[in-house]
Formats: structure tokens, sequence, C-alpha cells
């Protein structure tokens, strides 16, 4: 499997998991593939709303004339390189 069939599978099984709706902002950070071919690692990102907790009053007070913020979330895909099955979904902090 190549590259870009591997990263529209990895896009794909994100629609599958949490809907089309649910990614805003879906881009692509990262392709490597593993040391012996079998994996492909793909890192996706999309904006995810901040959590209630995390948020400032400010932020609170406003929501009715701005958007909620958002958070950029990343997560790391492994896809086979040979069946194109996506193998695990990790989370990924940005250093």
């Amino acid at each position: 499997m190549d590259v870009k069939s591997a990263v529209a599978r990895a896009i794909a099984f994100l629609h599958e998991v949490y809907g089309e709706a649910d990614l805003p902002g879906l881009r692509l950070e990262e392709v490597e593939l593993s040391e012996d071919g079998a994996l492909w690692h793909i890192t996706l990102s999309f904006l995810a709303e901040v959590p209630p907790e995390e948020r400032s009053r400010l932020d609170m007070v406003l929501d009715d004339i701005k958007p909620k913020p958002a958070a950029r979330q990343y997560k790391i895909l492994s896809v086979s390189s040979s069946t194109g099955k996506v193998h695990s979904m990790k989370i990924r902090v940005p250093a």
C-alpha cells in the first residue's frame, strides 16, 4: 500500500470513529514507514472543543458572542502497509 492510500485509510478510520462533523480542521501532520516496512505511522490532527474545566470564566461569559475555544488534538494511526487495516490509534502529545 502506498503512502496516499494509507493516509486515506487513516482519515476514513477517523471518520468512522468520530463522525465527519466532529473533525473540524482535520489535517495531515506526519507520515512514517516503520523500519520493517509493515506499518505506516500516520499523525492526523483536528480541532476539539476545550472542556469546561479548562476554560476561563471570561471564555464562558463570552460564549454567546465568540466561538468556543478549541484545541488541536493529535492522533497517531498505525496502518498495515500490506492490508490497509488500522492496527492502532494513539494520542500524540506534541513536544
